[in-house]
């Protein structure tokens, strides 16, 4: 086949063609060429336009990924940076809550020792507390002797003698101040004794406790300020516990209000500083003796709450009860609450 190519080709070049057809011949051949170069031209232009703007969008996405990628990477630094600040505050804080609350502790112990050691002490050494309520109930038991005599009779030679025995130490008074002859005078048989062996001060006795402690009357009739009547409650505190001014005496139908130190400052010297600090013990039922006037008054408890100092109400006259109420802060070494308990009348 390419020799037969070659011989036409040969032929037709001999062939001596006019020159009009030859220029049209080679302007086609060049329209050709041109168009056939056009083409390829704009073909790899277009392979270039679109292999550029395919690259151009893979930069974009490409550049876009990394953008996301670099702001999740802030975001997930970021996350990381709160949550270690916030466990790192949050450790703090716990910290800062143990040691302050550890502190609070040792200085509320240290400050207030001899309340909390009576407290410590009537749990570890529970038989001397016991030995101590039971010398108080003793004591309660005691205080009323009664020894009656049958009253002898006197006849006339009797009621003879003590009239001459009478007008001899009228006129001998030397005598009359003779303490033999006065027990001698004395006869068993004429005697009628009772005697009530009370106080002489006002004193309340809690068996349950322990305590034995003096119970104190104001005696200012009129303070002018709040301020000085809280002095005044702090001084008579050294001596004992205090009734409240203005609140009922034993014998009348309404409520004998009575306050007293669970604790107190260690610089104030004073022997019931940490009086009402075992006044968390008592339960119903539980007695506590009054001597008011050299009277006794028993009563029982009734009721034992804690409440917050603002709530007066415990203050109320209630005339239709013969009440005894005990009041003291609470917790001990604050002044956050107070401890009320409540007593009735039951023997007086």
């Amino acid at each position: 086949m390419s020799n037969t190519n070659n011989d036409l080709f040969d032929i037709l070049g001999a062939i001596e063609l006019p020159e009009e057809i030859l220029n049209e011949t080679n302007k086609i051949q060049e329209k050709k060429v041109t168009t056939t170069f056009n083409i390829n031209t704009k073909a790899k232009k277009e392979k270039r336009v679109k292999t550029s703007f395919v690259v151009k969008i893979q930069t974009k996405n490409n550049s876009s990924n990394t953008k996301e990628n670099l702001t999740e990477k802030k975001e997930t630094k970021k996350e990381n940076k709160f949550l270690k600040q916030f466990y790192s505050s949050a450790i703090f804080g716990l910290k800062y809550i143990t040691t302050s609350v550890a502190i609070f502790g040792v200085l509320l112990v240290s400050t207030n020792f001899s309340a909390y050691s009576t407290i410590v002490k009537s749990y570890v050494f529970k038989n001397d507390t016991q030995k101590e309520e039971v010398s108080l109930l003793n004591s309660v038991n005691a205080d009323q002797v009664e020894e009656k005599k049958t009253i002898h009779k006197k006849t006339k030679k009797e009621i003879l003698k003590e009239f001459e025995e009478k007008t001899i130490k009228k006129e001998n008074k030397v005598d009359y101040f003779n303490i033999k002859k006065i027990i001698a005078n004395t006869s068993s048989k004429n005697i009628d004794l009772g005697i009530n062996i009370v106080p002489y001060e006002n004193r309340i006795v809690i068996p349950k406790i322990a305590k034995n402690i003096p119970l104190i009357d104001i005696k200012e009739k009129k303070v002018k300020s709040k301020n000085k009547l809280e002095n005044i409650f702090m001084k008579e505190l050294e001596s004992g516990i205090v009734r409240y001014p203005g609140s009922a005496r034993p014998w009348e139908k309404w409520n004998v209000f009575i306050f007293g130190h669970s604790s107190n400052y260690p610089w104030i010297a004073g022997k019931y500083n940490a009086v009402f600090a075992r006044l968390g013990q008592l339960k119903k039922w539980d007695i506590i003796y009054s001597y008011y006037w050299q009277k006794k008054y028993k009563y029982q408890v009734i009721s034992k709450k804690v409440i917050k100092p603002t709530d007066v109400w415990v203050l109320k006259n209630d005339k239709t009860k013969k009440e005894l109420t005990l009041m003291t802060c609470w917790p001990i070494g604050t002044d956050l609450n107070r401890l009320i308990v409540t007593t009735k009348l039951i023997e007086d």
